[in-house]
């Protein structure tokens, strides 16, 4: 767990454990399940699989898949238990209480529970005013929806995934008429749902994605629909294209290809016609237009519907006709040029290259100079590509196109020569940025930024050029404590006080993510410590971080609990 959770999460976690929140609801041989109290509750389960702890928590950040604190509690809950003593199942407990119920018992239970459960009423109600004839089952499915898309205010990050799952156990139960001979209903009702889900985007927080998984959720059954029902192909054309023309979220994006099978010749030759018609209405933009760079949702939706075809088609000059329709990025030459390169065109990719560049000859799109590097080394022009390389380096001196310049002039075999080019260059560049900061911020600037320089001579490795580079200014406090760690076997006293420096720091920030960074480089500085000055200095260096920031709660928590 400490592996898993990190430092932060696991000094959290068990404080929880600590506090008594954790109630453990159900543990059996194939997982436990507990809640857990906080700012809200919040469900774990954990698992083994092939030897591995998995885990799952309803909090947001356990939805975003990280081991967090309530895992971390409920794993010290369990391992709290007395050794060999295993707790009887609480679900078993009930399971064999019920089994001893009347029926008129057992239905004053669930009447019960569907008054305080509002996802279990929502669920045996739509269940049971399913079970008429289709227009009441319809109707009922709808009110069940609505219900549930209710937001009566805006659903923040804590809520959202309550607030969706709700929504899901309605959209799942509408799969169940697939299979169930209400599929021509489901065709609508999944498209009204659709509707529903994505209007719901502006009024709740959706950073974890919950809305996208109902759009898929209900696209998937919207094609199985369609498959066991086989809509008339002409109006099922017409209702997918306007799906795609007119939603937001892309539940039905790429109906030509996915729904190709249902559609047949004769729908997807009338989903043609429409998208055609559509299509016309697109204005070409050519290089240095006014709508470069600018979103239009209609003129992107389009665009991919006519790829789609195009490429359902096979005709590769359909696609680029499509591709050119928009020549206002230096990317979209590229696009071009790399379809011609996967259709054995390398003439024609290689001219379209070309025009890109001519369209946009100065700070360009760092890939289309790529492609057309490669092309010239292929092409023994190697001249024009060093040209390139360099011209990218000029424009962005950083390590990315350090590497590319390295790569292309040492196949020419003339890399030392470029390399001296690019370090003065580099250099001077860097020193004219510190002159010019310091004509703007009163007293100067304390020292010039080395990064970009430190960073590539440890690509190089030259670990001692580029301890004395950030030493004559600065660099990036990674690039500070990377260094450290280079230089810690023979220079141990230079990683110690780069390790002090940097830990000050992170502790000053206060907040329990840079404490848990310090915690790791304590980690470091220790056995370092131990080597230069012995066992004591440890000891003064640790009482010296308990005076200066003994206000700092959760970082001395951290320390005594640093082994």
């Amino acid at each position: 767990m400490k592996k898993l959770a990190g430092a932060v999460y696991h000094v959290r976690g068990t404080t929880y454990f600590e506090q008594g929140l954790v109630k453990l609801i159900d543990e059996n041989d194939s997982d436990i399940i507990a809640c857990v109290a906080g700012t809200y509750d919040y469900e774990v389960r954990l698992w083994q699989e092939d030897d591995e702890l998995m885990y799952e928590c309803s909090c947001p950040v356990g939805q975003d898949g990280d081991f967090c604190k309530h895992c971390v509690a409920t794993g010290l809950a369990l391992l709290a238990k007395r050794a060999g003593k295993k707790q009887h199942s609480a679900m078993d407990d009930i399971r064999n209480y019920l089994e001893t119920l009347e029926v008129d018992a057992l239905m004053g239970i669930i009447t019960h529970a569907c008054k305080h459960d509002k996802r279990l009423r929502e669920r045996l109600l739509l269940v049971a005013r399913g079970r008429g004839n289709s227009k009441s089952a319809v109707k009922a499915w709808k009110d069940a929806l609505n219900r549930a898309t209710v937001t009566r205010g805006f659903i923040d990050y804590h809520e959202m995934h309550s607030f969706a799952a709700g929504i899901q156990e309605i959209i799942d139960g509408l799969g169940d008429w697939v299979s169930g001979g209400r599929a021509a209903q489901a065709i609508d009702l999944a498209e009204y749902a659709a509707s529903k889900v994505e209007k719901l985007i502006g009024e709740c927080d959706d950073s974890n994605g919950e809305l996208g998984d109902l759009l898929d959720s209900i696209g998937q059954i919207h094609l199985a629909a369609c498959r066991v029902a086989r809509p008339d192909p002409e109006a099922l054309a017409g209702r997918l294209l306007r799906h795609e023309l007119g939603d937001e979220l892309n539940t039905f994006t790429d109906a030509a290809a996915r729904y190709a099978d249902v559609l047949g010749e004769k729908g997807l030759a009338e989903y043609r016609r429409l998208a055609e018609l559509e299509w016309k209405k697109i204005q070409p933009l050519s290089p240095g237009s006014s709508q470069s760079g600018r979103w239009d949702g209609n003129r992107y939706r389009i665009t991919r519907i006519m790829e789609t075809l195009a490429k359902q088609s096979g005709n590769v000059e359909e696609l680029v006709a499509v591709k050119s329709r928009d020549l206002s990025l230096a990317w979209h030459f590229l696009e071009i040029a790399e379809i011609y390169r996967d259709a054995k065109n390398g003439e024609m990719a290689f001219e379209w290259a070309q025009r890109g560049l001519t369209a946009f000859p100065v700070k360009t799109d760092s890939r289309l100079r790529d492609f057309l590097i490669e092309e010239y080394l292929r092409r023994g022009a190697g001249e024009k590509a060093t040209h390139l390389a360099w011209m990218q380096f000029k424009e962005n001196p950083h390590l990315d196109n350090y590497i590319k310049l390295n790569d292309v002039t040492t196949k020419l075999d003339n890399w030392p020569t470029w390399r001296d080019k690019a370090l003065a260059y580099l250099r001077n560049k860097i020193a004219r940025a510190f002159a010019e900061r310091g004509k703007f911020r009163f007293g100067g600037v304390e020292a010039p930024d080395q990064s970009p320089l430190v960073e590539i001579l440890l690509w190089e490795k030259n670990v001692e050029a580029a301890w004395q580079e950030a030493q004559s200014g600065t660099c990036h406090e990674k690039l500070w404590i990377k260094l450290a760690e280079l230089r810690a076997k023979e220079y141990p006293q230079d990683a110690i006080t780069v390790y002090r420096r940097q830990i000050a720091r992170l502790v000053q920030q206060t907040n329990n993510h840079s404490y848990g960074e310090a915690i790791e480089l304590l980690k470091k500085i220790k056995p370092l410590m131990i080597r230069v000055s012995g066992a004591s200095s440890v000891s003064d260096y640790l009482a010296e971080l308990r005076v200066i920031f003994k206000v700092k709660r959760n970082f001395m928590k951290m320390l005594d609990q640093l082994r």
